[in-house]
């Protein structure tokens, strides 16, 4: 199955299980800059923890070279997660893992930098991972340029008619999920492997994909 250049939407409430899924996604790459602003990965994760713009950017430039490396990047402010971006975009062959989407755009606002890794990351040989604890949170574009969307329960009705809104009645029991239980929609081919394994111990313990 092919996953490469692949952008992947995952939505979850805090303690859903969304980090531990996304850092089993990330164990299929050898090259991940996590973009970590709620200190989720660290060395127990397999990790290099980074602190600051100028350590974060540093570390990043002298493993651009390298054939393995995963760094948790721990920034506070915006403009610096922005420049960071910047630099993530020039580094090909790689993970992004963005956690915590919502603090960097709004559903009426999308940096430039956001923006361009979207629209041409995917022409830079770049996977993505957006997580977010509310689709309806963040930027509509985002959604719509991903390959794949995987949710956690969801209960409000404006995050239901959010994902309804992408991928059609299909979404309605999202609100009915397990706990720690995922629906996954988009290119089948390009569904992350931790993801597909998860959905088929679901399945195996009585809980369909929908």
């Amino acid at each position: 199955m092919k996953r490469d250049n692949t952008i992947t939407s995952v939505f979850g409430r805090k303690g859903s299980g969304k980090t531990t899924l996304v850092a089993e996604i990330s164990e299929d790459f050898r090259r991940v800059y996590a973009f970590d602003s709620m200190g989720e990965y660290d060395e127990t994760r397999g990790f290099e923890v980074c602190y600051g713009l100028a350590e974060c950017a540093r570390r990043m430039v002298e493993a651009a070279r390298l054939p393995l490396f995963r760094l948790s990047l721990r920034v506070d402010r915006t403009e610096d997660f922005l420049k960071l971006l910047r630099i993530a975009y020039e580094v090909p062959d790689s993970l992004l893992v963005v956690e915590e989407t919502s603090l960097y755009c709004s559903p009426s606002k999308l940096p430039d930098d956001l923006s361009r890794l979207v629209r041409y990351g995917r022409h830079r040989k770049l996977n993505i991972v957006f997580v977010a604890r509310r689709p309806s949170e963040i930027h509509r574009e985002l959604t719509a340029q991903s390959d794949v969307i995987v949710t956690f329960r969801q209960h409000e009705p404006r995050d239901v008619d959010y994902l309804k809104s992408f991928i059609g009645p299909r979404v309605e029991g999202v609100s009915r999920l397990p706990e720690y239980h995922v629906l996954a929609f988009g290119d089948i081919e390009k569904i992350p492997v931790a993801v597909i394994e998860r959905l088929r111990d679901q399945e195996r313990r009585g809980v369909s994909p929908a």
